[in-house]
């Protein structure tokens, strides 16, 4: 008799938290000095205010990263959304967008924007699963690249 053997592959067990500390952010997941200033990583949100979410695994170690910039009483710039390569697919980013979502409205935001690039497909498919409305068009924006504006009412 032949037996066979599966490996299956588990889905983490994570938590979503609220960041209270930008520092904490950069230092751990040590992004490349290029990335850093491309995403906007600074010690200060636009108006020195800032939502930051982490999603934890069980053993403390970080999944993923949602950040955005208040840029006015109720409006929020997501600036990223970061899961881990080896995390990914596994809906730890959509459960970081829908608690920034909540935790968005509970701050008294009304309204969130963000970019993506207008080549990147799979972040568009994302970003109108979750909710989000393409509003615009942004042309030669960041490396002289097209981008596309989000919105998310809420």
């Amino acid at each position: 008799m032949h037996r066979m053997e599966f490996k299956i592959d588990e889905k983490p067990v994570f938590r979503i938290r609220e960041g209270k500390n930008i520092k904490d952010y950069k230092k751990t997941l040590k992004f490349p000095r290029s990335q850093d200033s491309f995403y906007g990583f600074n010690d200060r949100g636009a108006n020195g205010n800032y939502l930051l979410l982490f999603a934890t695994l069980d053993n403390n170690s970080i999944a993923g990263v949602c950040f955005a910039e208040f840029y006015s009483k109720n409006l929020l710039w997501l600036r990223q959304i970061f899961v881990m390569d080896k995390h990914r697919r596994r809906g730890i980013g959509t459960a970081l967008v829908k608690k920034f979502i909540s935790c968005a409205e509970t701050k008294g935001a009304y309204n969130i924007l963000c970019d993506s690039k207008a080549s990147d497909k799979s972040t568009r498919k994302f970003l109108k699963k979750i909710g989000f409305r393409k509003v615009g068009k942004i042309k030669r924006h960041f490396g002289q690249k097209d981008y596309y504006l989000w919105e998310y009412v809420l």
